[in-house]
């Protein structure tokens, strides 16, 4: 079955954001992938082609890239030179392409170093100065896997495209059409090259002309929609003409939203809408402050959308351009309500252990369920909880965390708070570390701290109860302590401490170096131990104490010790201990190895030299005495045949004297006998020559004539022939040198001579004879003849017959050890020999069509061809398998014989290559093909197809049909073979109905009814996306797809489709800046745009509590609010389609509150009276006093009824009395309808006057 591999990409593409990739900042490893950029600068309008490299790129099995650049600068144009097959480029935006390919073969391919992989090839559309760089994009997903589906690293070297200023005057032109076929539109004219200044013109339905100053410039005019030409005229008079059309269709763009679910989702979207213009429309789109979240995208028709999808909160700015240059700007932001935590109330617990903490939170925001409430899960309980408050309490101090969810699933935060403790118990340990190491005589003084009475627990290092509790004290000694890890909790019945942890160390352990031994020497008792102790507890005044054996001595080093062991103990000041045995042995003496002599005598005069060689014992030998006087290692001028000896001492008094010693020397030198030893046989190698001699100074030195030197007096493995030999002795005044010549010979050899030779009658037969009488030898005795046809015989002389033709061998010997060869030749008729003309000795399996045809020469001529089982002849035909005899026979009767074997060559037999052959993938493909394989025959095949697609055993690029192939071999064996090839089914695709969506915004599903035709199994995508299977069912959204069905060999069917849905209800209210007077009311104008139907219901509702509307089921209701209000209202139509509109009513909180500053209480009918005026959003006056400027309360008035034509405070009267005119002080506590409960207190004077 073929593999195929599935891949699946999203691609966020930027216009121009760059990740580093730089080769030179990253650390390659041995599978890393570089890709290297090689680009070219241009002129506006020429087209070039970007080369990218590979390096490394081996074993590589799928290639996913995506490449960015700036597309106001460039225009991608095509993908060329491919270095693979099958690679799959697109363009999914302005600012990106897309390179995929994936091993046909699922096998994996190499690429040389330096190979291109491709060209991406540009047109130059921006103007001079501009540039843009191109580079893997680093929003996308870029994967390049091997063979065992591993990613693998990628590092690139981008380049830069720069563009020229050309010679030749250029120009661009963008235009922006009307908005409404009435207003003007406009052309942007940038103008480059030449000479500056320009002037250009235009002329179409209004002419005009204007001027730009530099190249690179741009101009803008405003004109009517037409046609316009454009002529544009450099400093030189150079020019170049446009054409351009102004539309009546102005580009118009909408982003609509849909917020994520959650604060954290990132499944938010944006439908991006392009109406008018020129389509296709390209759009760049970012978020503004996280630039993960970017591309760019195509709207390929007019009215189209493009819907972008898994987007996070935050503002997305859009840039939508259409074919024309004419761009438009979007900004949309998608936001989620968060969670919201007031009123948090932490509360520490009084102490460890007195589990008496509490939290109390209230949570708002983001999705609570219907009844308004979230769910808890608390870490330091199981289970969860339903609510929209939570106060809990018994928490012990530490740190806690609440998840809470709410009713979207998977939306959740978590709110982390830390419980203190009022009262923290902690202790002071004063700790006491163990005397020596391992002892058990530590201790740790606990006092608790704030003082008090504690209950004590001491616990072991894994925190377990160490020991009975120590209970109600000030504090605890625990004693008997080994070093190591300990805690302890202390308890006062109502709170605990956290555990204490204190540590116990032993001191540092007592070791002991042993600086020097000295063994006891040979004559007296003088060995000697030093050592030096470390570690351990020891003050600054004191030191070690070492006993040795028991305190019989005392003393880092002790002295005139006998061999022995010794007992150290040392202790320190803690009186921990240490000991240790140490051995003195007894001095080894030195020992004479030998005593040498050099420069010997020959005559016996005193020039020889003595040394004396020797093995040192314990010590160093200090002393030399030989018996001569002598008292160093070498001694000179001694005489030979002197006897002397030597003594040897070191300082402990060891020696040793060597034995005797005779100076060597010489005598007279001469040559005594010379024995000679002849090879065993002539011309044998094992002789052998040896010289006795006498006297002279030893070693005697051989130099032997044939190279070897030797201080043998034998030379072996000689042949005979003449030696010499230089002898050499050992002596410095030269005893002489011997020299002697010798002659090794042979015994006596044989001789031979041969008669009466006699030849052969044929050449292959044994009839000669020959006759051998040798001379020479031992003549006391026989001559043994051993001839090579097996005759043997003793005699004078031998007489063989029975010889065949040419050269006969024979030995001869007289003791039968040594063999003297010779040969004689037997002459003989030249012999027949039979040549082969023809033969064919190979037939095919059940033929009879080999032949053999003979030739003899040689012999007397006159041949005769016999064969054991066909007629004479020497030609034979029409033969089968088998082996054939002949004999030839000439004149003389002399015959030869041969054989010929004819076999029955191997069959060929021709299969079906399955690995090779490849059905045909897809209906009307020609990608079949038929590979073969044969087996037997003689190799060297020749094929045969029909028709005549192919020479050799593998044919490619077939179509349906049936192929007929015959193969043959060398011999001519042949065999046939029958392929058909067919074609599958076109595959056929039926779409299960489609609903189209009831309203706007709402999706339906697409899914497949069934598919016929293709291989295997089926899978189907959408616009080249994910892929499904046939059961699955895909929500979609309005808009143009294109539903591609797949089979096992990639083939396809594709169905386009169209899903529209009606326009959504339309909704607006009035007024657009609504402000309500704090009191007041508002009224609010709905208006409702359906094309669905009737309107069937309206519902209002609001966030504030306490704001009301007159009707919550009307078009026109009245809004009452105290706070600011957003009113939300939904609308159904008759099909049940609902639309959301709100409006946001503010409120105007200005305090309609006048308090006069006079007043005259003189009866003339005039402001007679203290009042205080209010009006609407007052809902009463609580209280109001007046005092006098000695702070006497003249009046107080608690909740008078409000007078809209203001309500009374004072009449100027106290007790009965008029007040005197004066200045007097006033204090109102006001109530209003914001805040009911909250009076504003109003503090002022006011003065009577008479």
């Amino acid at each position: 079955m073929p593999i195929y591999r599935l891949i699946v990409f999203f691609i966020f593409a930027a216009c121009c954001s760059q990740q580093v990739f730089a080769a030179d900042e990253v650390a390659l490893a041995d599978s890393t992938v570089t890709i290297s950029f090689v680009c070219q600068d241009a002129e506006p309008g020429e087209t070039i082609c970007v080369e990218v490299l590979v390096s490394n790129f081996i074993d590589i099995q799928s290639v996913l890239l995506s490449f960015n650049f700036d597309p106001s600068v460039m225009r991608f144009v095509s993908i060329q030179n491919e270095a693979l097959t099958s690679g799959i480029s697109s363009y999914p935006g302005p600012a990106e392409v897309r390179y995929i390919w994936v091993d046909p073969l699922a096998m994996s391919v190499d690429l040389v170093d330096g190979t291109t992989l491709f060209e991406l090839c540009f047109e130059i559309v921006g103007i001079p100065g501009q540039s843009s760089s191109i580079d893997l994009s680093a929003n996308s997903l870029q994967e390049i896997t091997n063979s065992a589906s591993e990613i693998l690293p990628i590092i690139t070297n981008p380049c830069v495209i720069n563009v020229l200023n050309p010679n030749a005057v250029g120009a661009t032109v963008t235009t922006c059409g009307s908005p409404d076929g009435i207003q003007n539109g406009d052309f942007t004219i940038t103008v480059f090259g030449g000479t500056a200044p320009y002037t250009y013109t235009w002329t179409g339905p209004v002419n005009g002309m204007s001027n730009i100053a530099n190249s690179g410039d741009s101009d803008t005019q405003s004109v009517p929609i037409g046609a316009y030409n454009l002529l544009v005229t450099d400093n030189t008079g150079a020019t170049t003409m446009l054409s351009v059309t102004i539309m009546d269709n102005a580009l118009l763009s909408a982003a609509t939203p849909t917020d994520p679910t959650c604060y954290n989702f990132t499944n938010g979207r944006i439908s991006v809408e392009a109406t008018n213009g020129t389509a296709p429309y390209g759009f760049i789109w970012e978020h503004t402050t996280n630039s993960q979240y970017a591309g760019s995208a195509f709207i390929l028709i007019e009215g189209g959308s493009k819907l972008l999808t898994s987007l996070p909160t935050g503002t997305y700015n859009i840039t939508i351009t259409d074919s024309d240059g004419c761009s438009a700007f979007e900004s949309v932001t998608l936001d989620v309500d968060e969670f919201v935590f007031d009123n948090v109330v932490v509360t520490d617990a009084t102490c460890i252990g007195s589990a008496d903490g509490g939290v109390s939170i209230s949570v708002s925001g983001a999705t609570p369920d219907i009844n308004g409430d979230y769910e808890f899960e608390f870490s330091w309980m199981a289970g969860t909880f339903t609510g929209n408050q939570i106060n809990e309490g018994g928490l012990n101090p530490g740190s806690y965390a609440i998840t809470i969810s709410d009713a979207v699933v998977q939306c959740d935060t978590v709110f982390e708070f830390t419980i203190g403790a009022q009262l923290v118990i902690t202790a002071t340990i004063v700790l006491t570390e163990p005397s020596c190491p391992g002892s058990a005589d530590g201790a740790a003084l606990v006092t608790g701290v704030p003082a008090g009475t504690y209950d004590f627990q001491k616990l072991d290092s894994d925190g377990n109860p160490d020991g009975p509790i120590v209970p109600s004290s000030a504090s605890a000694n625990f004693v008997g302590l080994e070093a190591g890890l300990y805690g302890v909790i202390l308890d006062d019945g109502a709170c605990k401490s956290d555990t204490l942890w204190f540590t116990l160390t032993d001191p540092d352990p007592m070791t002991i170096s042993i600086l020097n031994i000295e063994p006891q020497g040979c004559q007296f008792m003088d060995g000697a131990i030093s050592v030096q102790a470390m570690g351990g507890e020891i003050g600054p005044s004191s030191d070690y104490v070492y006993s040795w054996n028991g305190g019989a001595l005392m003393g880092s080093t002790i002295s005139n010790l006998t061999a022995g062991s010794y007992l150290l103990t040392v202790s320190d000041d803690n009186m921990c201990m240490i000991d240790t045995t140490i051995v003195v042995s007894v001095a080894q003496p030195p020992r004479i190895d030998s005593i040498v002599a050099t420069d010997l005598s020959c005559t016996g005069a005193p020039i020889t030299t003595l040394e004396v060689f020797f093995t040192e014992g314990s010590f160093p030998v200090t002393t030399i005495i030989w018996s001569n006087g002598g008292s160093t290692k070498v001694i000179t001028n001694q005489s030979s045949g002197d006897t002397v000896f030597v003594t040897i001492r070191d300082d402990k008094f060891c020696f040793d004297i060597s034995a005797s010693y005779i100076i060597p020397g010489g005598s007279e030198f001469m040559i005594d006998s010379v024995r000679l030893e002849s090879p065993t046989c002539p011309g044998d190698d094992d002789g052998q020559i040896t010289v006795f001699s006498s006297g002279g100074v030893e070693p005697l030195t051989y130099i032997w004539s044939t190279g070897d030197t030797s201080t043998f007096n034998l030379l072996a493995g000689l042949t005979a022939g003449a030696y010499s030999v230089t002898i050499v002795d050992a002596s410095d005044d030269s005893c002489g040198v011997l020299e002697i010549d010798v002659m090794l010979e042979d015994i006596e050899s044989l001789d031979f001579f041969f008669t009466n030779i006699d030849s052969t009658g044929c050449s292959l037969m044994c009839t000669g004879q020959a006759t051998l009488i040798p001379s020479g030898g031992d003549i006391g005795l026989p001559y043994n003849f051993f001839w090579a046809s097996g005759l043997m015989e003793t005699g004078a002389q031998s007489t063989a017959t029975g010889l065949c033709g040419g050269w006969q061998v024979v030995n001869i010997s007289q003791d039968n050890f040594c063999f003297f060869p010779d040969s004689v030749f037997i002459p003989f008729p030249p012999g027949i020999t039979i040549d082969t003309v023809a033969f064919n000795g190979i037939v095919c399996s059940g033929m009879d069509d080999g032949f053999i045809s003979l030739s003899a020469s040689g012999g007397s001529g006159g041949y005769q061809y016999d064969w054991a089982v066909l007629p004479p002849g020497p030609v034979q035909t029409n033969l089968g398998s088998g082996t054939y005899y002949v004999t030839v026979t000439d004149s003389d009767m002399c015959a030869a014989t041969d054989s010929f074997t004819i076999i029955t060559g191997a069959s060929v037999f021709l299969f079906l290559d399955t690995l090779t052959t490849k059905p045909i993938g897809c209906a009307s493909g020609n990608d079949g093909a038929i590979g073969l394989q044969t087996v037997g025959g003689t190799p060297g095949y020749d094929y045969t197809w029909l028709p005549n697609v192919s020479s050799g055993p593998l044919a490619q690029m077939l179509g349906p049909g049936t192929y007929e192939i015959t193969v043959t071999d060398q011999t001519g064996c042949t065999d046939s073979i029958s392929v058909t090839l067919t074609e599958p089914e076109p595959i056929q695709t039926y779409l299960a109905e489609i609903v189209p969506p009831t309203c706007a915004g709402e999706n339906t599903t697409i899914s497949i009814d069934s598919v016929t035709g293709g291989n295997g199994t089926h899978t189907w995508s959408i616009n080249g996306g994910q892929q499904y299977t046939l059961d699955d069912t895909v929500t979609v959204s309005v808009g143009f797809y294109s539903i591609i069905v797949l089979d096992e060999g990639s083939c396809k069917d594709t169905t386009m489709l169209v899903i529209t849905s009606p326009p959504p209800i339309e909704l607006s209210i009035l007024p657009d800046d609504a402000i309500v007077k704090l009191g007041d009311s508002i009224q609010l104008l709905l208006t409702i745009d359906s094309t669905q139907g009737l309107v069937d219901s309206i519902s209002w509702t609001h966030d504030v509590a306490g704001s009301l509307l007159s009707c919550y089921d009307c078009i026109m209701p009245y809004a009452s609010n105290v706070l600011p209000t957003t009113y939300f209202v939904q609308v159904w139509d008759s099909a049940g389609c609902v639309a959301l509109e709100s409006i946001f009513v503010d409120v105007d909180n200005n305090r309609n509150v006048f308090i006069p500053n006079v007043f005259s209480p003189n009866q003339d009918g005039r402001n007679e009276d203290f009042k205080i005026f209010t009006g609407q959003g007052v809902l009463g006056i609580r209280s109001a006093r007046v005092f006098n400027r000695w702070g006497e309360l003249m009046v107080e008035i608690m909740n008078p009824e409000l007078n809209p034509d203001g309500t009374f405070i004072w009449d100027g009267d106290f007790n009965g009395e008029l007040m005197q005119p004066g200045v007097y002080v006033y204090m109102a506590e006001i109530l209003f309808q914001d805040a009911p409960d909250q009076p504003l207190i109003y503090r002022g004077d006011v003065t009577l006057i008479r």
